[in-house]
């Protein structure tokens, strides 16, 4: 949340006509860059002018939620973007290729991760069923590949598609499974709390938000957050105070071969 005392010191017990003009003009900017930060996060391209603006009005927060201190550390890091403040930019992870079945006994060794796993297969049953897609990458990280999380709260993944299929079988306004996305693509499941989900663009880069926003999610561990109180899902940080440590992240082809009910059938040990 803004401090608008700090950002707008008043001018006079009540204010001058010009000053109270001033002021309303300067609240329209915001929400005229909020709105354009709503874009950005959306997938949508922004001129420099606007990424301008969006990178001067972030700094004068108190504190950022998480995507908001991506997209400065994303205008630093990929637009070179000058700032004197000391940060720890989150780093990007080089996906490890990996067989499912090497994954799956390293990774899925709890009854906790083979029912997040699980849920996993069914939406790649889902879209292989609905569309008919042959094969498609899943790169999977966040606390998920971390082994010192024995019970991770949720599956974070990316699926990695062709960008003319994004819009028109996935859905390009989410970044969450949501409840449209599953209607969208044909999917009767019940995901909410255990899948965090993007579809992103096999062709992108991370010049590209919507690319640098999900691979930074499943590489790094934030050593520092506070759970934001306004929307108590997303962490607030403040700049200049966080460190990040990389987690492995890993990438798993799905092919409609293998993504049947029969072909995940993993043991696992009961204490």
């Amino acid at each position: 949340m803004y401090n608008s005392a700090k950002m707008f010191p008043a001018s006079g017990k009540n204010g001058s006509l010009w000053s109270r003009i001033k002021l309303e003009n300067l609240f329209m900017n915001i929400s005229e860059i909020e709105k354009n930060k709503k874009h950005l996060i959306s997938g949508s391209d922004l001129p420099k002018y606007l990424l301008d603006e969006i990178f001067n009005y972030l700094p004068k927060k108190e504190k950022l939620i998480g995507v908001e201190y991506r997209i400065f550390c994303w205008l630093i890091s990929q637009y070179h973007y000058p700032c004197d403040l000391e940060l720890d930019l989150p780093k990007i992870a080089n996906p490890k290729a990996m067989e499912e079945e090497e994954f799956v006994s390293k990774y899925v060794n709890s009854d906790r991760r083979k029912e997040l796993y699980s849920h996993l297969k069914d939406l790649a049953i889902c879209i292989t069923e609905t569309h008919g897609i042959k094969k498609f990458k899943v790169l999977i990280g966040g606390s998920y590949t971390d082994q010192e999380t024995p019970m991770p709260n949720d599956l974070d993944a990316a699926l990695l598609v062709p960008q003319n299929e994004i819009g028109e079988y996935y859905c390009n306004e989410r970044f969450y499974l949501s409840e449209r996305l599953l209607a969208q693509i044909g999917c009767d499941l019940n995901l909410r709390g255990k899948l965090d989900f993007a579809f992103v663009s096999i062709d992108s880069t991370v010049k590209k938000f919507r690319t640098y926003n999900r691979l930074v999610l499943l590489s790094n561990l934030a050593l520092k957050k506070d759970k934001d109180k306004l929307s108590n899902q997303d962490n607030s940080f403040v700049l200049g105070e966080n460190k990040f440590t990389l987690r492995d992240v890993i990438e798993l082809d799905f092919t409609k071969e293998t993504n049947t009910k029969d072909s995940f059938n993993i043991k696992v040990d009961q204490d």
